[in-house]
């Protein structure tokens, strides 16, 4: 049953949510819940890479040695990031990077490199986005969460 207010000239309003309101209310949880936690990562690990191919880019270049075993460009949610080898879990718990970044590295020319580095770290970023997607349950959401 709804409650009622009535305003100073007679008239009433009505308490009762409409569906604007409900919707709302589902965004605002799912924000909160949801896509802010997924968002936090995926801006920290952006940083992370950005940071690791701007201003740390001599030392990126260094570590990256294509004499070692396939590489791996890491970036972290706390915003820092790593070369190294695969994790060794298999299958891994989240999306690996993409796979010797360092064999490339002398055979083309430095910037060409860099800009391949940056396709795969942002193909790995998306990935891990939608494994958190997934795992928080972004597949499950109603359709009514995101009508109009």
């Amino acid at each position: 049953m709804e409650d009622k207010l009535t305003q100073p000239n007679n008239a009433t309003i009505s308490q009762k949510p409409t569906t604007a309101i409900k919707e709302l209310q589902i965004i605002m949880k799912l924000t909160t819940n949801f896509f802010v936690p997924v968002f936090g990562d995926f801006k920290g690990r952006r940083a992370g890479l950005i940071k690791t191919l701007t201003t740390d880019v001599e030392d990126f270049y260094n570590q990256c040695d294509p004499d070692k075993e396939d590489l791996c460009l890491y970036g972290f949610p706390s915003e820092q990031w790593e070369v190294n080898l695969p994790a060794e879990e298999v299958p891994p718990e989240l999306p690996e990077p993409v796979l010797g970044i360092n064999f490339a590295r002398d055979s083309m020319p430095e910037k060409d490199w860099l800009s391949l580095v940056v396709v795969h770290s942002d193909s790995w970023l998306l990935a891990i986005a939608y494994y958190f997607g997934a795992r928080f349950g972004f597949d499950n959401l109603t359709g009514d969460a995101f009508s109009v």
